[in-house]
């Protein structure tokens, strides 16, 4: 099996490190990530401009690609430019911070993923939720990738075309309480916006805040159970069209 790894965090990320080495159990790995953070870039590409991509050698994986677009610029590169597949796989990941409910349509994480499932290759994001008392576990992060990869495999005949895990934060003394199948909290984020300079009549500048651990969402969905220390797994579609139009 080929799998090919991207993030958003950027290539030096320890998320990403962590995930290749469980990711190289499971076959060859290739990496084509991002120079830097592209947290909450959704799913933007490079059009407008050359994109750079230089061949890195770190000691941890053979080829390894790093790319200032973005994380969805990685995969269509990868895919299409560099000649190292073609893939079975696309994980993208581990990042650092939960992907949950609407933040799939902000996560660089998820587009990455996205990005491989439309053109044809099954693709999985992980992200791991990060609360202010967590230690920097990715050993244990790597185990629960796994659990929950296992899953996926014993529950499909095939693997669906684009997934997205979250693995809670234990570290306040939890304890994890299972994997479970579920549906995206998908209800709006409670977003407010603190005025950081003297507004007048023709300019104000805001910095958005988002109280990530604060949101009112319907019980049994992803962020529901991922607050309470399940692994969650939620299948995705990539056709948008509503059903009935």
């Amino acid at each position: 099996m080929r799998i090919l790894l991207t993030n958003d965090d950027g290539f030096e990320c320890d998320g990403l490190k962590a995930l290749c080495d469980w990711a190289k159990t499971l076959g060859e790995v290739c990496i084509v990530a991002p120079d830097g953070p592209r947290s909450y870039c959704g799913h933007s590409v490079t059009s407008s401009r050359s994109i750079s991509v230089e061949k890195h050698s770190d000691g941890f994986c053979d080829p390894f690609f790093v790319c200032d677009g973005t994380p969805a610029d990685c995969v269509r590169i990868a895919l299409h430019h560099l000649k190292i597949g073609p893939f079975d796989r696309v994980f993208s990941g581990i990042n650092r911070g939960g992907n949950l409910g609407m933040d799939v349509w902000y996560s660089g994480t998820v587009a990455a993923a996205r990005e491989a499932a439309l053109h044809g290759v099954p693709a999985i994001a992980f992200s791991q939720l990060i609360r202010p008392t967590w230690s920097d576990n990715w050993s244990l992060s790597t185990r629960w990738a796994e659990s929950a990869y296992q899953a996926i495999t014993e529950r499909y005949r095939t693997l669906p075309m684009l997934t997205n895990i979250n693995l809670p934060d234990i570290s306040n003394g939890g304890t994890l309480l299972g994997i479970r199948f579920c549906p995206l909290a998908n209800t709006p984020l409670n977003i407010d916006f603190e005025i950081t300079a003297a507004p007048n009549d023709d300019r104000t500048e805001l910095l958005c805040r988002n109280p990530y651990f604060d949101r009112c969402v319907p019980p049994e969905t992803d962020y529901d159970l991922l607050m309470r220390n399940f692994i969650t797994i939620t299948p995705l579609s990539t056709d948008q069209t509503l059903k009935k139009y």
